[in-house]
């Protein structure tokens, strides 16, 4: 599994490997982002748990964050993520021959 963070404007992928995917390795995944491209006005995600609780909403509130949760079951009102995921995977097939587990 992999956090995939794009920013709007230049359409810049940061992709950290989830192989925990809890509140906190994702928080701490952000805070590296944050640390090297500054803080975001909005961050933009899925109804993910790790997006949803009460560590995560913290982080938005102490950092002044707006946080927009897109529609469940429902990619496609996230465009630009559902294009970089697609991106992603085309290039994870390349470079291990097939699979992305590989």
């Amino acid at each position: 599994m992999f956090l995939l963070i794009i920013d709007a404007h230049s359409k810049w992928i940061d992709v950290y490997e989830a192989k925990n995917p809890t509140s906190s390795a994702t928080i701490d995944k952000l805070r590296q982002t944050f640390s090297i491209h500054s803080l975001p006005e909005m961050i933009v995600s899925d109804n993910g748990s790790v997006f949803t609780s009460e560590e995560f909403k913290h982080l938005m509130t102490q950092n002044g964050i707006q946080h927009v949760n897109i529609a469940p079951y429902h990619p496609s009102s996230n465009g630009l993520a559902k294009t970089a995921v697609q991106t992603f995977k085309v290039g994870m097939k390349k470079l291990s021959g097939g699979t992305i587990q590989s």
